[in-house]
């Protein structure tokens, strides 16, 4: 499905919502990681085409997948190419939004956008500060802005799967 939506949508709108895809074999590797603990949900925070989500059903993972996919239209072409079992919670919204739920599993290939590009950061970072008692740098990107949410979302004992760009060292 990454391939015909790559063919589908153009260039210029994957650019605007930072998508850069997840190969099966990773996605295969993080999902078979978190499944050992055998979670009652996995969360993505952003879902895209859906790689961890299949890798989760080809590992026959049985609890509730959650995601969340900011861009509508990567949310109706995987919903026009995809057949949807019970298992997959899909919602087109952004994962900043809400910040009250907590996850057994949380995997994730976040966006990669520079800060310049992260709307509402100042909203997200005063809410970062809030939960982590720090000042989170105005230049910290998307990406890890996502993975400090997801590290406050993860219950006691859960597993988190990222994956980060090498600037991520150095944020």
């Amino acid at each position: 499905i990454q391939d015909n939506y790559i063919q589908s949508v153009p260039l210029s709108h994957r650019k605007s919502f930072c998508q850069f895809y997840t190969p099966l074999k990773a996605a295969d590797l993080m999902i078979s990681w978190l499944i050992e603990i055998s979670p009652d949900i996995i969360h993505d925070p952003a879902f895209g085409m859906g790689v961890f989500y299949d890798s989760a059903r080809k590992h026959n993972y049985k609890g509730l997948f959650i995601a969340n996919e900011l861009d509508n239209i990567s949310v109706d072409f995987y919903k026009s190419h995809v057949m949807i079992d019970g298992n997959l919670d899909l919602r087109n919204t952004d994962y900043f939004l809400k910040w009250s739920n907590k996850y057994d599993a949380i995997v994730c290939n976040p966006p990669y956008s520079r800060f310049q590009k992260f709307q509402n950061r100042s909203n997200v970072f005063n809410k970062l500060k809030k939960i982590f008692g720090k000042h989170i740098s105005g230049h910290t990107n998307i990406a890890s802005a996502f993975l400090l949410k997801s590290i406050y979302e993860l219950k006691q004992g859960g597993r988190l799967a990222y994956i980060m760009p090498i600037e991520f060292l150095s944020t």
